[in-house]
């Protein structure tokens, strides 16, 4: 009996001490998880909490960044910078995770709405159509999360359930939902969609930033990058033969917000991410790269996909007040590896692209503004080459994807002076005014794209801040608005 009665204290006791030590694993966890990804290193309110390319703090030009001063930087040239000859192996899970326990990540509530005088719910080049279903669109709303509508733009529904944000300060129960510069559509499989960026510059840690996947049509989403990897990106491409195939570019901007990881990049090699198995394992090519360099936009060869061009531009992060881009700029770099190695484009050297389009017919017909010495001026090409237009007002402008001779665009004046729609059917040397801006385009609140229907050759639209997204079926002559910010309250 005695025995008996032994044996139950001790293992009472037991158990008591089973469950202590769970406790206190489970708090040494939770403690640990907040030291490294603590509040402090995810945003600091006092100094931002728009976390996007225009309203990050100033960034911290590091001396032990590696630049490069050679015409060609393969990876054989980049001194101490390694080439990574294998991919990065990545533990990731048999399915992919399509609903989060919680779309909040860890972080100081911000307040969910614009305050710095730009941040206006823009949408940048966030608004795509499905190219198989036109009645099928999709658009980001700085604040305000990812939008789908079914029927043609009449009617718009929440399609962002996955996709990470803060804590907002009204409900620190509900995401902050913040901007995002493209979305884009897989022409082989239209329920699959890509989203990049959404985060200043760090580590993608609960999953802000990085690249975003959805299978669904929008339903749900996932993050594709680890929690190491850079979560401050702009563009992406597909290989359009193989669309596991995809090139996500992020920048050498260093975290600016305070913490642990403040002033330090998260590439080492270069500004570009590759993966041959949709998101498995990753490689960073080795592009090479100098300090606040960062990537406008990256296209591909769709007759050879092995080859393809990045547009870059040296500007350090922060308000565009008295702003000044880096003195070292390097136009277009081209691979025709596959991202093996990179060559600077010799027409473009020394310039910083701003804003920019490439023909889907031939990379070496493009229409860009540039800045050279903190001065912007307006560039097209069909070789290659630099020439510089007849009408210097058309400074951001659109190839038609339905003309196959890679010569016809639609253009307009970003600062809605004058307030035209133009066309160029000669490559961009010359321009007809053929429309008007829609209602509400002004210098405060420009255009953030102009994209064409993938399906009607007649229809192309419009997209602003403040939510918005207009239609025109006569090359601007007239518009009909599909959404506006009050839809989606």
């Amino acid at each position: 009996m005695k025995t008996e009665r032994g044996f139950t204290h001790i293992f009472i006791i037991g158990i008591v001490a089973v469950i202590v030590a769970a406790g206190l694993g489970s708090h040494f966890y939770f403690s640990t998880q907040s030291e490294r990804e603590g509040p402090e290193e995810i945003i600091n309110e006092p100094q931002s909490s728009a976390r996007s390319m225009q309203n990050i703090e100033e960034a911290i030009p590091r001396a032990d960044m590696p630049k490069s001063g050679q015409e060609n930087v393969s990876e054989t040239d980049l001194g101490k910078s390694k080439p990574a000859t294998t991919l990065q192996k990545i533990s990731f899970p048999s399915k992919p995770r399509t609903v989060a326990e919680s779309d909040v990540v860890q972080g100081h509530p911000v307040n969910c709405y614009p305050r710095l005088g730009f941040d206006n719910y823009r949408t940048e080049q966030a608004f795509v159509v499905n190219p198989k279903n036109n009645k099928e669109m999709y658009i980001n709303v700085e604040y305000k999360g990812l939008y789908k509508s079914v029927d043609g733009g009449n009617t718009w529904s929440f399609s962002g359930k996955g996709l990470k944000g803060l804590p907002r300060n009204d409900d620190p129960s509900k995401p902050c939902y913040e901007l995002r510069f493209h979305l884009y559509i897989d022409p082989s499989n239209p329920q699959r969609l890509l989203a990049p960026g959404g985060s200043a510059p760090g580590k993608v840690g609960e999953g802000l930033g990085g690249l975003s996947e959805s299978l669904d049509g929008g339903a749900t989403w996932h993050q594709l990058f680890t929690s190491e990897m850079s979560a401050y990106t702009e563009s992406a491409v597909m290989n359009p033969t193989d669309t596991n195939i995809v090139y996500v570019t992020t920048s050498a901007l260093p975290q600016g917000m305070d913490g642990p990881d403040k002033g330090k990049t998260f590439v080492t090699k270069g500004i570009v991410y590759k993966t041959v198995d949709n998101g498995k394992t990753w490689k960073e090519l080795s592009t090479g790269l100098f300090p606040d360099l960062r990537v406008p936009g990256i296209f591909i060869d769709v007759r050879d996909p092995k080859r393809l061009r990045l547009a870059t531009f040296g500007l350090p992060s922060g308000t565009n007040v008295d702003k000044k881009s880096t003195d070292e700029q390097w136009g277009f770099l081209e691979t025709n590896d596959a991202g093996e190695s990179w060559t600077k484009l010799g027409a473009t050297l020394d310039l910083g692209i701003r804003h920019l389009d490439v023909s889907a017919v031939d990379l070496n017909r493009f229409y860009i503004m540039a800045s050279k010495d903190n001065m912007d001026k307006i560039y097209y090409s069909i070789d290659g080459s630099l020439l510089e237009p007849d009408n210097m007002m058309v400074n951001f402008a659109r190839y038609n994807p339905h003309d196959e001779t890679g010569t016809k665009l639609i253009g307009v004046n970003l600062y809605a002076q004058p307030n035209d729609i133009f066309e160029s059917t000669n490559g961009g040397r010359t321009w007809n005014a053929v429309g008007k801006l829609p209602n509400g385009i002004t210098n405060d609140h420009r255009v953030a794209n102009i994209v064409f229907d993938p399906i009607d050759p007649n229809v192309i639209y419009i997209n602003s801040d403040l939510a918005r997204i207009w239609k025109s079926s006569d090359k601007g002559k007239t518009w009909n608005m599909l959404l506006s910010l009050d839809k989606l309250q």
